[in-house]
């Protein structure tokens, strides 16, 4: 190896030909014969079909041996998101930027401000959406099945009433919860600020379909 750089190795051959172009995407291996780097390309010095004026046998191969932070941090990102309601065009946020446990979720004029932003991430067992402002989680008030029951924020746990389902319906995507099998709505298809969110039996009406952007 000749030099490297933070996505690429600079490498020279030992015999009398470089990397050829069957040799491209092949491993480069360390000492200990572990995947380091994937044959990119060279000036195919030696290879068939190459001028025999072409003496360079350097090579470029794309680093692989720091891909596995940047596929913890990736795979294990947030995916930040408004909620907005496909009914009223209104984003689902927490009271007053209450960042009290308990404190009710319900619908408000869109705006840029972290009460109105979400953190979806995929936890095994159903989508954590918790809240950008308070970092507390969504959920269904005292894990009750019953219709009407009230959305709400509170501490992150690994509990059903805390796990949602994405299902695609309609122009956006129902909220299913995983603990009762009812889908976050407004309340009445109200259109109005301050409307409370609740869960309720699924069904095809845009009062439970959410999208990602206003």
């Amino acid at each position: 190896m000749d030099s490297s750089t933070s996505t690429s190795l600079a490498l020279t051959g030992k015999g009398t030909d470089a990397l050829c172009k069957g040799d491209t995407g092949g491993p480069l291996l360390n000492a200990d014969g572990r995947i380091v780097g994937v044959n990119s390309r060279s000036w195919q010095g030696g290879c068939l079909g190459t001028p025999t004026t072409e003496t360079r046998t350097g090579a470029v191969s794309a680093r692989t041996d720091d891909l596995a932070s940047w596929i913890q941090q990736t795979v294990t990102a947030d995916w930040q998101v408004p909620l907005v309601n496909a009914n009223s065009g209104k984003c689902l946020e927490i009271d007053s930027s209450l960042l009290t446990n308990g404190t009710r979720a319900q619908q408000w004029t869109c705006y840029e401000m972290p009460t109105m932003r979400w953190n979806l991430r995929w936890a095994g067992n159903g989508w954590v959406v918790r809240n950008a402002n308070s970092g507390k989680c969504l959920e269904i008030d005292n894990s009750l099945l019953t219709d009407g029951a009230g959305a709400q924020q509170w501490t992150c746990y690994d509990i059903p009433t805390q796990r949602w389902d994405l299902v695609k319906a309609g122009w956006g995507y129902w909220l299913k919860n995983r603990n009762s099998g009812k889908c976050l709505e407004i309340d009445n298809s109200l259109l109005t600020n301050g409307a409370r969110a609740q869960q309720w039996t699924c069904h095809d009406m845009p009062t439970q379909e959410w999208t990602f952007s206003y």
